[in-house]
């Protein structure tokens, strides 16, 4: 079934692809539909993994392109929840700080340090943090929609927010200071090290 090594590929695309019609029904004020387009493109980054691990249609593409579209995701919808009044300015500055560093940090392993795909694999708190993510921008979703059908009976607390937010930025610094720590020696090798010398990831 190598043939269909696509698929996993196909459904990491098809999440950026759905992007524009989710932006276009939430700026629009079709909350609910947005809302289930973004339960299925969220679904696919699931689905994706799963293909890809059961029927071994890892390619590596697909390990760059499935994180990249992940970020990718995550910051348009960040973007998109700034521009609804549902998501703070110094959120968003730090979440795109973070994701700066942690890309250059990729790159110096990837094209300076010379380490392989295998070797950059993503570690599991990755998806952890990724899964918080998609999981908190589905709330506020949820909340948009709630409050723009049923002004008079549902709403966050401002308090909510600033909690979900201070947990969502947590979580993402302590991924990233997990990936700096684990390879902090191959950032920085000492003189007798050689750039490989550490086990790949499982």
């Amino acid at each position: 079934m190598k043939h269909l090594s696509w698929i996993p590929n196909a459904l990491t695309l098809s999440r950026l692809l759905l992007c524009p019609i989710i932006i276009f029904l939430e700026l629009n004020g079709y909350y609910l539909s947005g809302t289930l387009l973004f339960a299925l493109a969220g679904y696919t980054d699931y689905l994706d993994g799963k293909l890809a691990r059961k029927y071994q249609w890892e390619t590596p593409s697909g390990q760059i392109l499935d994180p990249l579209c992940d970020k990718l995701f995550a910051l348009i919808f960040f973007t998109l929840l700034l521009l609804l009044d549902a998501c703070p300015n110094w959120f968003l500055g730090f979440f795109i700080t973070v994701a700066l560093f942690q890309s250059f940090g990729f790159m110096v392993l990837k094209f300076v340090r010379g380490l392989s795909l295998s070797q950059l694999y993503p570690l599991p708190m990755g998806k952890i943090n990724l899964g918080i993510q998609f999981l908190w921008i589905g709330v506020i979703l949820i909340d948009i929609y709630l409050r723009n059908s049923f002004p008079r009976n549902f709403h966050f607390s401002p308090l909510f927010y600033n909690l979900g937010y201070g947990l969502v930025a947590t979580c993402h610094l302590v991924t990233f200071f997990r990936y700096f720590f684990y390879h902090h020696t191959r950032l920085i090798p000492s003189p007798n090290q050689s750039p490989t010398s550490h086990p790949e990831f499982a």
